[in-house]
């Protein structure tokens, strides 16, 4: 991560904040590898394990097999390439997949010295506010790494703010870690890391809907796979946990302050989108802002998704109700997914169900979870 020189000069306040999202970006710089293929960047990875010169990776399985990881076959050439830059050429002995969690282990040789992760395997009070960094390579940034900071969500709470909590199929997919960290294509595979830098998890994806083959709308949390799934698939496959450096400490409690200085620390600011952007783009800045609990600011970026396009939502009775001046979201329930009203000109609570997938019921779970009243 480099700092700005005029941030020399930054307030005591930020300090501590600062040092930790440095710290842990330290560490996430010498432990974070890509793979290409032809096109480019296709993932990010975690050096978790060594033995001699053998190098143990974990990684996403949907960035080398397919979307479902149930052949067990990769699906094309890739190249491994370190923090030095070092590149690896892998064939299909190299790549230990599984059959449906979205995981794999990639081994590869080297007499270099390369820096080696601490995982992370323990458990946190259900009430406790996790902060947590993911590292990886966007595809859109040609090689250049970014750390994002984030919470971590209770599994169980995760999953009811999710979008589409079916589609995460947690119980094959392994995907029980749900949080708030702005990611992007390329990151799959990358280490999500706790305060003191150890892996606790890799992501693996973020929620939304395909609009076509390169534009994606980002609806929900991003996800990815714990480490106790990848240890435990590792010793499956006949790894030697003894490779593995695994560390049973959960990191300290850290203060509200903290987790703000961190998140709004100008290393961590996101770009506000040209004003000639299209309705998606303003959607995904909004849904990055809403992770990161800038709420006031992603309601304003909904709403001018909602502008430049009124036929965002897919379900068009619903569209009628919603965007009326004179209705004022009450409440919003995730399970059932109804929708309840004031309606001024009935004079009474109105209790309509929707299509769960569209943008304005997404608009109005997530303004609910805010706590914010939004007129539409």
């Amino acid at each position: 991560m480099e700092v700005d020189p005029n941030l020399a000069l930054i307030p005591d306040e930020w300090k501590t904040g600062l040092n930790i999202a440095e710290n842990v970006d330290n560490i996430a710089q010498q432990i974070t590898v890509r793979i290409d293929n032809k096109d480019g960047v296709i993932s990010s990875d975690a050096i978790v394990g060594k033995d001699g010169d053998t190098y143990y990776v974990f990684t996403a399985c949907h960035v080398l097999s397919d979307a479902y990881c149930q052949t067990g076959k990769i699906k094309g050439n890739y190249t491994l390439v370190t923090p030095d830059g070092e590149k690896y050429s892998l064939n299909a002995n190299d790549i230990i997949l599984p059959k449906g969690m979205d995981a794999a282990i990639i081994k590869f040789e080297s007499k270099k010295a390369y820096q080696v992760a601490t995982i992370g395997k323990y458990n946190i009070p259900a009430n406790r506010k996790q902060l947590i960094f993911v590292s990886g390579f966007p595809g859109e940034l040609n090689g250049v790494r970014k750390l994002t900071a984030g919470g971590r969500f209770q599994k169980d709470r995760g999953l009811n703010l999710s979008f589409d909590n079916v589609n995460l199929n947690i119980n094959l997919s392994g995907y029980e870690l749900l949080y708030s960290n702005p990611t992007k294509p390329g990151m799959s595979g990358g280490p999500v890391l706790d305060i003191n830098g150890h892996v606790i998890g890799i992501n693996t994806g973020q929620e939304g809907e395909q609009v076509s083959q390169k534009e994606v709308r980002q609806l929900g949390l991003a996800f990815g796979v714990p480490t106790s799934n990848l240890v435990t698939f590792a010793s499956q496959k006949q790894v030697n946990l003894n490779h593995f450096k695994i560390s049973q400490q959960s990191p300290e409690k850290i203060s509200d302050r903290d987790w703000k200085t961190v998140k709004q620390h100008p290393t961590f600011v996101i770009e506000k989108p040209p004003k000639d952007s299209n309705e998606t783009t303003w959607l995904n800045y909004g849904n990055e802002l809403f992770r990161i609990e800038r709420k006031e600011e992603a309601i304003t970026a909904y709403q001018k998704a909602l502008e430049i396009n009124p036929n965002f939502a897919t379900n068009k009775r619903v569209r009628r109700k919603i965007v009326l001046k004179n209705i004022k979201l009450l409440k919003l329930h995730t399970e059932t997914a109804p929708y309840f009203y004031y309606s001024t000109k009935n004079k009474k609570i109105v209790v309509r169900f929707w299509n769960p997938h569209s943008f304005v019921a997404r608009l109005a779970q997530l303004s609910s979870y805010l706590d914010i009243k939004v007129s539409f």
